[in-house]
């Protein structure tokens, strides 16, 4: 291999939406520049963004993490969100990954009827 590759990082891939509850969903990807084991060895990590489509102009949150997966909380119920997820290693950051969406489950209460 040749030692010069300063060229843009590879997007996280396979990014998936687990909803585990009325406010909370569970981000999970791969990064396809680690390792078949997918272990972090270094000093890279994930920026995960995230918003829902109402209004249209909402904007993006962030968060970052140094593991393959994230979980965010605070979201509103029965709400679907988009999220995408982006690589930074030094001063180098892939472009955003592909979105993955997800719908917020309904808050389950005293059902009335």
């Amino acid at each position: 291999g040749s030692s010069g590759s300063s060229g843009p990082m590879m997007p996280p891939v396979g990014v998936q939406a687990s909803i585990l509850s009325h406010d909370t969903i569970r981000i999970t990807w791969a990064d396809n520049s680690l390792p078949k084991h997918q272990k972090i060895t270094d000093s890279r990590y994930y920026t995960v963004r995230w918003k829902t489509n109402i209004p249209a102009n909402t904007k993006y949150k962030n968060a970052n993490a140094t593991t393959l997966s994230y979980l965010v909380t605070g979201l509103k119920p029965n709400t679907l969100y988009e999220f995408s997820v982006m690589v930074t290693k030094g001063r180098r950051s892939s472009t955003w990954s592909m979105t993955a969406h997800g719908t917020t489950f309904e808050l389950s209460g005293p059902s009335s009827g």
